[in-house]
Protein backbone atom coordinates (compact mmCIF):
# COMPACT_ATOMS: atom_id res chain seq x y z
CA UNK A 1 0.00 0.00 0.00
CA UNK A 2 2.86 2.35 0.73
CA UNK A 3 4.18 1.73 -2.77
CA UNK A 4 0.76 2.46 -4.23
CA UNK A 5 0.40 5.80 -2.47
CA UNK A 6 4.04 6.89 -2.70
CA UNK A 7 5.09 5.69 -6.15
CA UNK A 8 2.02 4.61 -8.05
CA UNK A 9 -0.27 1.79 -9.02
CA UNK A 10 2.44 -0.52 -10.43
CA UNK A 11 4.34 -0.62 -7.12
CA UNK A 12 1.10 -1.15 -5.25
CA UNK A 13 0.22 -4.09 -7.46
CA UNK A 14 3.72 -5.55 -7.03
CA UNK A 15 3.48 -5.07 -3.24
CA UNK A 16 0.13 -6.85 -3.15
CA UNK A 17 1.55 -9.85 -5.04
CA UNK A 18 4.73 -9.92 -2.94
CA UNK A 19 2.74 -9.64 0.33
CA UNK A 20 0.39 -12.46 -0.70
CA UNK A 21 3.32 -14.69 -1.64
CA UNK A 22 5.10 -13.89 1.64
CA UNK A 23 1.99 -14.68 3.70
CA UNK A 24 1.56 -17.95 1.76
CA UNK A 25 5.16 -18.94 2.50
CA UNK A 26 4.83 -18.08 6.22
CA UNK A 27 1.60 -20.06 6.58
CA UNK A 28 3.10 -23.18 4.93
CA UNK A 29 4.20 -24.24 8.38
CA UNK A 30 0.98 -24.91 10.41
CA UNK A 31 2.79 -24.11 13.67
CA UNK A 32 3.04 -20.42 12.64
CA UNK A 33 -0.70 -19.97 11.97
CA UNK A 34 -1.58 -18.87 15.54
CA UNK A 35 1.23 -16.34 15.78
CA UNK A 36 0.47 -14.95 12.32
CA UNK A 37 -3.25 -14.67 13.16
CA UNK A 38 -2.53 -12.84 16.41
CA UNK A 39 -0.06 -10.52 14.65
CA UNK A 40 -2.60 -9.68 11.96
CA UNK A 41 -5.33 -9.06 14.58
CA UNK A 42 -2.96 -6.80 16.56
CA UNK A 43 -2.14 -4.82 13.40
CA UNK A 44 -5.85 -4.32 12.67
CA UNK A 45 -6.45 -3.09 16.24
CA UNK A 46 -3.48 -0.72 16.01
CA UNK A 47 -4.70 0.63 12.66
CA UNK A 48 -8.25 1.18 13.97
CA UNK A 49 -7.05 2.91 17.16
CA UNK A 50 -4.55 5.03 15.22
CA UNK A 51 -7.15 6.04 12.63
CA UNK A 52 -9.63 6.91 15.39
CA UNK A 53 -7.11 9.17 17.11
CA UNK A 54 -5.81 10.82 13.95
CA UNK A 55 -9.18 11.35 12.28
CA UNK A 56 -10.97 12.93 15.25
CA UNK A 57 -12.38 16.32 14.32
CA UNK A 58 -10.68 19.25 15.94
CA UNK A 59 -12.52 22.43 16.78
CA UNK A 60 -10.40 25.56 16.62
CA UNK A 61 -11.92 28.53 18.38
CA UNK A 62 -10.33 31.73 17.21
CA UNK A 63 -9.61 34.29 19.89
CA UNK A 64 -8.19 37.48 18.43
CA UNK A 65 -8.88 39.30 21.73
CA UNK A 66 -7.12 37.18 24.41
CA UNK A 67 -7.76 38.54 27.89
CA UNK A 68 -10.18 41.12 26.53
CA UNK A 69 -13.90 41.24 25.83
CA UNK A 70 -14.93 42.44 22.37
CA UNK A 71 -18.29 43.40 21.01
CA UNK A 72 -19.57 44.86 17.77
CA UNK A 73 -22.35 47.36 18.30
CA UNK A 74 -24.63 47.93 15.33
CA UNK A 75 -27.35 50.48 14.71
CA UNK A 76 -29.82 50.15 11.86
CA UNK A 77 -31.81 53.17 10.70
CA UNK A 78 -35.28 52.12 9.58
CA UNK A 79 -36.97 54.22 6.90
CA UNK A 80 -40.01 56.27 7.90
CA UNK A 81 -43.02 54.06 8.57
CA UNK A 82 -41.10 50.76 8.66
CA UNK A 83 -41.38 50.51 12.46
CA UNK A 84 -45.15 51.05 12.27
CA UNK A 85 -45.52 47.59 10.70
CA UNK A 86 -44.07 45.91 13.81
CA UNK A 87 -46.51 44.58 16.37
CA UNK A 88 -45.85 44.23 20.08
CA UNK A 89 -45.35 40.46 19.74
CA UNK A 90 -43.08 40.63 16.70
CA UNK A 91 -39.53 39.48 17.26
CA UNK A 92 -36.88 41.60 15.56
CA UNK A 93 -33.29 40.41 15.42
CA UNK A 94 -30.09 41.12 13.56
CA UNK A 95 -27.92 38.43 12.00
CA UNK A 96 -24.28 38.54 10.94
CA UNK A 97 -23.66 35.96 8.25
CA UNK A 98 -20.24 34.87 7.08
CA UNK A 99 -18.25 31.75 6.26
CA UNK A 100 -17.72 31.35 10.02
CA UNK A 101 -21.47 30.89 10.54
CA UNK A 102 -24.41 33.03 11.59
CA UNK A 103 -24.42 35.14 14.73
CA UNK A 104 -27.71 36.48 16.05
CA UNK A 105 -28.45 39.45 18.31
CA UNK A 106 -31.82 40.64 19.52
CA UNK A 107 -32.81 44.26 19.04
CA UNK A 108 -32.90 46.55 22.04
CA UNK A 109 -36.54 47.68 21.96
CA UNK A 110 -36.11 49.98 24.96
CA UNK A 111 -33.24 51.87 23.27
CA UNK A 112 -34.97 52.75 19.98
CA UNK A 113 -34.68 56.44 19.21
CA UNK A 114 -35.91 58.75 16.48
CA UNK A 115 -33.44 60.67 14.28
CA UNK A 116 -34.51 62.77 11.27
CA UNK A 117 -37.77 60.83 10.89
CA UNK A 118 -36.03 57.43 11.02
CA UNK A 119 -36.16 54.92 13.85
CA UNK A 120 -32.66 53.85 14.93
CA UNK A 121 -32.56 50.32 16.35
CA UNK A 122 -29.41 49.17 18.23
CA UNK A 123 -28.04 45.66 18.80
CA UNK A 124 -24.76 44.23 20.06
CA UNK A 125 -22.81 41.12 19.02
CA UNK A 126 -20.20 39.47 21.27
CA UNK A 127 -17.24 38.55 19.06
CA UNK A 128 -13.99 36.61 19.45
CA UNK A 129 -12.45 37.07 15.99
CA UNK A 130 -11.68 40.26 14.12
CA UNK A 131 -14.86 41.32 12.35
CA UNK A 132 -14.56 41.43 8.61
CA UNK A 133 -17.06 42.35 5.96
CA UNK A 134 -20.17 40.38 6.75
CA UNK A 135 -23.73 40.22 5.61
CA UNK A 136 -26.00 42.04 8.03
CA UNK A 137 -29.59 40.84 7.89
CA UNK A 138 -32.56 42.36 9.69
CA UNK A 139 -35.11 39.67 10.54
CA UNK A 140 -38.73 40.14 11.62
CA UNK A 141 -39.85 36.88 13.19
CA UNK A 142 -38.52 34.46 10.53
CA UNK A 143 -38.90 36.87 7.60
CA UNK A 144 -35.90 38.78 6.26
CA UNK A 145 -36.61 42.51 5.94
CA UNK A 146 -33.27 43.35 4.33
CA UNK A 147 -29.76 42.02 3.93
CA UNK A 148 -26.64 43.83 2.81
CA UNK A 149 -22.86 43.76 3.26
CA UNK A 150 -21.60 45.70 6.24
CA UNK A 151 -18.00 46.77 5.60
CA UNK A 152 -15.83 46.68 8.71
CA UNK A 153 -12.54 48.54 8.24
CA UNK A 154 -9.84 50.22 10.29
CA UNK A 155 -7.94 49.23 13.43
CA UNK A 156 -9.68 46.15 14.86
CA UNK A 157 -7.40 45.85 17.91
CA UNK A 158 -9.13 48.45 20.08
CA UNK A 159 -12.39 50.34 20.47
CA UNK A 160 -13.42 52.52 17.55
CA UNK A 161 -15.73 55.44 16.97
CA UNK A 162 -18.99 54.93 15.10
CA UNK A 163 -18.52 54.33 11.39
CA UNK A 164 -20.29 56.48 8.83
CA UNK A 165 -23.83 55.41 7.95
CA UNK A 166 -23.65 52.78 5.23
CA UNK A 167 -26.60 52.66 2.83
CA UNK A 168 -28.39 49.34 2.56
CA UNK A 169 -31.33 48.09 0.54
CA UNK A 170 -34.93 49.28 0.91
CA UNK A 171 -33.86 52.63 2.43
CA UNK A 172 -32.20 51.08 5.49
CA UNK A 173 -28.86 52.35 6.76
CA UNK A 174 -26.43 50.82 9.24
CA UNK A 175 -23.36 51.81 11.19
CA UNK A 176 -21.10 49.99 13.63
CA UNK A 177 -18.45 50.44 16.26
CA UNK A 178 -16.09 48.03 17.96
CA UNK A 179 -15.90 48.03 21.75
CA UNK A 180 -12.91 46.26 23.33
CA UNK A 181 -12.55 46.16 27.12
CA UNK A 182 -10.28 44.26 29.53
CA UNK A 183 -11.88 40.99 30.69
CA UNK A 184 -12.93 41.14 34.31
CA UNK A 185 -11.56 38.37 36.51
CA UNK A 186 -14.14 36.48 38.64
Amino acid sequence: MGGFFQVGGLCGFAGMILGGWLLWRILENPQRAGAVGLSLAAMVVILVVGATIVLQPKTVVRDDYPGRKAGLEVEVSFPAGAMDTLGKTDRLEFQFRSADGTETAAWKREQIRQEDGHAVVPAAFAIHAYPRSKLLAVMKNDQQLMCSTLTVEGDLESSTEWSAWQPMEEGFQARWRLVVTPQQQP
